[in-house]
């Protein structure tokens, strides 16, 4: 009868363990954000756009959801690290695109053809970031949302 007791009582530290276990890993996550990426043939709408669900969020870890809601074009989500609210990225007129060499890029969630999504998880310090798309001639149409991290 006391071996089963104690069994019981260590099955209860393991079960309590294991959820301090989850619940530590989902607060390690963080936030998720969900980033639209639209243009004309998405519907309702004229240009393109990157949407992000939040304008701001708290640092640490984050996961991007990207959804390419495009009925023709690929999109991509790129996370930039800007110096300053409103900054300039250097852009190549050549290839109608950022100079992504030139700029600090987080990750991205590359090429998602029409009605794909995909993810990217990155810890991120409190700054300004930009959330954009870099296919030739998707930033300078607009596609680029600013992310604001803080503490």
């Amino acid at each position: 009868m006391q071996r089963h007791i104690y069994a019981m009582a260590g099955g209860a530290v393991f079960a309590a363990g294991l959820a301090l276990s989850i619940s530590l890993a989902s607060a390690a996550i963080g936030v998720t954000v969900a980033v639209d990426l639209r243009d004309a043939s998405s519907g309702g709408q004229t240009g393109m756009t990157v949407q992000p669900s939040a304008a701001s969020v708290k640092s640490g870890t984050i996961v991007f959801r990207a959804v390419n809601r495009s009925a023709s074009l690929v999109h991509e989500m790129l996370v930039v690290k800007l110096a300053k609210p409103g900054q300039t990225l250097p852009y190549d007129a050549k290839d109608d695109k950022i100079d992504e060499g030139k700029v600090k890029s987080l990750g991205e969630v590359s090429e998602l053809e029409p009605g794909k999504d995909g993810t990217l998880q990155v810890k991120l310090a409190p700054g300004v970031y930009a959330l954009l798309c870099n296919q030739p001639g998707h930033y300078k149409a607009g596609m680029a949302a600013t992310l604001t991290v803080v503490r």
